[in-house]
């Protein structure tokens, strides 16, 4: 996007005869916006403005992090454990720039924002710009976030929770339907052809590592089956622990349900595909690093 804007800032138009440059801004117009007013505001030249942004993407995704486990009344120890074990867990490298990197870091502060959800006014309105922000930038993080509320609506909003869920689907039908339809037809299109031949067995296969694939994606592709099975086993053990009775802190009963139904929310995801092999189980992987770390730190003390 950042390049794309670039193009255009240069010749002050959008050549309508390719057909990338018009689907890539009907796709994500918040990305390029933002990309053309850090571009022509700040001067930064296109290449440092890619090359810098993983440093400052994982400076947030930290920060965001620490946060969320303070917003949730956690110890610094425990708030940082919980951040140690999402950023040595986020092997996908979605720190890149673009509408996916920009989206997850708005994913995460919404997460974020849910802790006090009940008690402040004023949280309710930073969640829904937030949101709406994330609308506008991606659409499948949207599409989470919207599962997402409403899998855990019931632990988070006491009154107008019916409200709350029907504000957040009008934002993203007026934005997908009437303002930037082109991203929701392919997205519609893509989840019914997907709905007729699902494959479960999509995460653990290697179909996208050819014969000659570089070795480092071959052992990505086994780590990351590595990691789905270190934290399936550490979530039936925390579903233990908890049914068992062994969670007896408030705090921590209220971060583990809150966290879990989030996470069911994002588990959803499994109805859509697209893409390449395994892209949407590898979305739903790096969704659900925060939820999962959080059961992990309300369960073992």
């Amino acid at each position: 996007p950042a390049g794309e804007v670039k193009n255009v800032l240069n010749t002050k138009t959008v050549d309508i005869a390719q057909k990338y440059p018009l689907l890539s801004y009907r796709s994500w117009p918040a990305t390029h916006f933002i990309s053309a007013n850090i571009l022509y505001f700040t001067d930064i030249k296109t290449e440092s403005l890619i090359k810098y942004m993983p440093i400052f993407w994982m400076i947030l995704f930290i920060l965001i992090t620490f946060s969320t486990g303070k917003r949730f009344k956690l110890s610094n120890n425990r708030s940082f454990i919980m951040s140690i074990i999402v950023i040595s867990s986020f092997w996908s490298f979605h720190y890149y720039y673009g509408p996916q990197s920009l989206a997850y870091l708005l994913y995460i502060s919404s997460f974020m924002m849910i802790a006090g959800f009940n008690k402040h006014i004023k949280g309710i309105i930073v969640t829904l710009l937030i949101f709406m922000v994330a609308v506008m930038t991606h659409m499948l993080t949207s599409v989470a976030l919207i599962l997402s509320f409403i899998s855990s609506s019931r632990l988070l909003i006491n009154k107008n929770r019916a409200k709350f869920i029907m504000t957040i689907l009008l934002i993203f039908a007026i934005w997908y339907v009437y303002i930037a339809p082109t991203m929701f037809n392919i997205g519609a299109k893509e989840f019914v052809k997907q709905m007729t031949s699902a494959d479960i067995s999509s995460f653990t296969s290697a179909g996208k590592y050819d014969d000659g694939s570089l070795l480092s994606r071959q052992i990505t592709h086994y780590a990351r089956i590595s990691y789905l099975g270190i934290y399936a086993l550490l979530m039936v053990v925390s579903i233990i622990i908890y049914a068992t009775g062994r969670i007896k802190e408030k705090e921590n009963m209220l971060i583990f349900k809150t966290s879990f139904y989030w996470m069911i929310g994002t588990l959803t995801l499994l109805m859509f595909k697209y893409g390449n092999v395994s892209e949407m189980e590898d979305r739903i992987y790096i969704l659900s690093l925060i939820p999962m770390a959080m059961i992990l730190v309300s369960s073992f003390k």
